[in-house]
């Protein structure tokens, strides 16, 4: 039973953190650099990364991937969103973990206590005296 309350202790913990998120975002933020292929550009020799940075956030939505671009203003605020997200998936993980892991424990605690029922209810039937003697 003790096992039991540390796991429901666990699953709580995790469920209160939930409380603590604050907005968030999903996706991964990436740093650009593009070609503008004009020639005279600074861009088109082949020792230029090109123009930028200018940052992207990628996501994907149903198999497709969605990019927005971020201003360079925004992304601060956008990595703190991001990691917000981050630190969502892993108190979910750790939810989904101690939760499953209740489940487990007492559901072997169920299976044990009928087995022991099961062993307190067969009971050796009476041997009844022989009769028929001749």
């Amino acid at each position: 039973m003790a096992h039991i309350d540390e796991l429901v202790r666990r699953r709580d913990q995790a469920l209160a953190q939930f409380a603590t998120l604050g907005d968030l975002r999903p996706g991964k933020l990436a740093l650009n650099y593009r070609k503008c292929g004009k020639p005279r550009c600074h861009c088109a020799g082949d020792d230029s990364p090109g123009h930028g940075p200018s940052y992207v956030l990628n996501r994907s939505i149903r198999g497709k991937t969605r990019s927005i671009r971020i201003r360079p203003d925004e992304v601060a605020q956008t990595r703190a969103l991001l990691d917000e997200h981050e630190r969502f998936l892993v108190i979910a993980a750790q939810y989904l973990e101690a939760s499953e892991a209740l489940a487990d424990a007492r559901r072997a605690e169920a299976v044990d206590a009928g087995e022991k029922r099961k062993q307190r209810s067969r009971r050796q039937k009476p041997v009844s005296p022989d009769l028929s003697t001749s």
